[in-house]
């Protein structure tokens, strides 16, 4: 009887042990779970704002082209105040182009009153530039801003978004006319987000108000909507949660970070997790876009 209970005890004990070693195995296992979440969402978050700092410099360097490009407009407005001839217009017209053409500066024209165009400097072969309704547009456009962003469809290469800059001067003999700039948008984003790196594989894009890549490196979605063109190119993966984070906070012009699953990534297939992170472009020239 004596041993009979003696093995009950220390089976009793054997089970007990056991028992608060699985307890005390499963609790460290938690713990650890729970570390390694909370560092991998340490590490999500440092990432983001390594990424957000990015966000921010391209977006004051998007500002400060912008306003490279309005000082310009300025500057050509009183030389020619002071009184030019009609050859010196067109040179300072000429540098006006070279100064901006990394900018986006697509076109340099000036009109008469009647929207007549006077001369033009083009800096490229493939621009084109659209005078209807430039009379009208630049008289109500005090302010130096960017006309509604069209997309510009090209037969030999990507499609690419422009806009229209102008200002009413007066010319020589009390004449009056429009400085009118085409500005390659598409252009002045790229220069400035085409080499962000964010880690090995990370990018940056730009949108409008409207949800319109105005770049991407992938130039097949530049000019096409943001909500739209992922799901054309991958109809089997759901965009949801960016589509959400772009709906609710970047087109409502706020600033932030952000994750999401997708399922692609620069041609790779599967659940990926992505971090994101983003801020507005707050320049005065963009009011209406």
């Amino acid at each position: 009887m004596k041993k009979f209970i003696n093995n009950f005890v220390v089976k009793h004990f054997i089970l007990t042990g056991a028992f608060l070693f699985l307890i005390v195995i499963s609790f460290a296992l938690y713990l650890v779970y729970q570390n390694s979440r909370m560092m991998r969402d340490q590490i999500n978050e440092d990432f983001n704002q390594q990424q957000l700092v990015l966000a921010r410099q391209a977006a004051t360097q998007i500002d400060a082209y912008l306003n490279d490009i309005k000082s310009e407009i300025l500057s050509f407005d009183r030389f020619i105040q002071a009184g030019i001839s009609r050859r010196a217009l067109g040179e300072a017209m000429g540098a006006l182009a070279e100064r901006t053409k990394n900018k986006g500066v697509a076109i340099v024209a000036l009109s008469d009153g009647n929207g007549n165009i006077i001369t033009t400097v083009n800096n490229g072969e493939n621009y084109k530039l659209d005078i209807t309704n430039i009379p009208e547009y630049c008289a109500n456009n005090d302010d130096i801003t960017i006309s509604r962003m069209i997309i510009d469809v090209r037969e030999d290469t990507s499609d690419i978004i422009t806009g229209t800059l102008c200002r009413k001067i007066y010319l020589p003999q009390n004449d009056y006319g429009y400085l009118i700039l085409k500005i390659d948008i598409s252009k002045l984003t790229a220069n400035v987000t085409k080499n962000i790196r964010s880690g090995r594989t990370g990018y940056g894009w730009v949108l409008n108000q409207e949800g319109m890549f105005l770049y991407h490196p992938d130039e097949q979605f530049v000019g096409k909507n943001a909500f739209t063109a992922r799901k054309e190119r991958k109809p089997y993966i759901s965009f949801a949660q960016i589509n959400q984070i772009m709906k609710d906070r970047m087109l409502q012009g706020e600033e932030g970070t952000g994750i999401y699953e997708s399922g692609w990534h620069q041609g790779i297939r599967g659940r990926i997790t992505k971090l994101i992170a983003y801020t507005p472009v707050t320049s005065s020239m963009l009011e209406s876009n």
